[in-house]
């Protein structure tokens, strides 16, 4: 029996297709080569993500690396550190009018992303 086809499943296989073209057209940039509402595809997270702030980790295991706010199109911010020499893919620039707010307090998640990551 052949499975029916739902909205949901056209959604998702519209997102993957949105995705294949952006990685398609996105430059490989170095994470010191960024700026503030770039957007960009980083293995390991779904979908592109917003830089909306970074600072560079001044002390402990990670010192050296940056951190870096990430907001996703739900507006939800993740926050993740990269060495200075990675490399992500840039697909954009978020629009004037949609300048990057400030990061919330408190934000939904935080990853640490080391180089060789999936």
């Amino acid at each position: 029996m052949a499975s029916k086809k739902t909205a949901k499943d056209s959604a998702h296989t519209e997102k993957a297709k949105i995705t294949e073209a952006e990685k398609a057209t996105g430059t490989l940039s170095k994470i010191t080569d960024l700026s503030l509402g770039d957007i960009i595809l980083i293995p390991g997270f779904d979908g592109p993500r917003t830089i909306c702030n970074a600072t560079k980790v001044g002390d402990g295991a990670d010192a050296g690396k940056f951190e870096v706010a990430l907001r996703d199109e739900g507006g939800e911010v993740e926050h993740a550190r990269f060495a200075p020499d990675e490399e992500v893919q840039v697909i954009g620039k978020a629009a004037k009018g949609g300048k990057a707010s400030p990061v919330p307090a408190t934000t939904s998640t935080s990853r640490s992303v080391g180089s060789g990551f999936t």
